[in-house]
């Protein structure tokens, strides 16, 4: 059970990267100011997918906790402060700056998928 969580990471982790490799970049779409709602709905998504699993999986509840948190926190923040979000993302994210960050994304959801595998909290 708790391999649908972790394979939805890295999944979603690999498909941010073939997006990117392949010059579309699903990373920079949802990050348009357009699209802030399936950010947020992409952040939910998340949140909701650690806290039916918290509840269901003995043995990774504190990993499930702890992601709960960075996404609680992403998603209050993204709400929050909306307008200053997308002010860093146009003043602080540069073209040369924008591959590094679509490079360490699907790093970290691969490496936070593997990690659930892996660990036995």
């Amino acid at each position: 059970m708790i391999y649908i969580l972790a394979y939805t990471y890295v999944l979603t982790g690999l498909f941010f990267f073939l997006t990117w490799r392949a010059g579309y970049s699903f990373l920079r779409y949802i990050l348009k100011k357009e699209n802030f709602n399936l950010l947020v709905g992409i952040e939910i998504f998340f949140l909701g997918l650690n806290i039916l699993f918290i509840s269901f999986i003995t043995g990774y509840q504190l990993f499930l906790f702890l992601l709960v948190i960075l996404h609680l926190i992403n998603l209050v923040f993204y709400i929050s402060g909306k307008d200053s979000l997308y002010d860093f993302f146009e003043s602080s994210i540069l073209d040369e700056n924008i591959d590094q960050f679509e490079m360490i994304t699907p790093i970290m959801n691969i490496a936070i998928g593997i990690v659930i595998i892996f660990t036995n909290l």
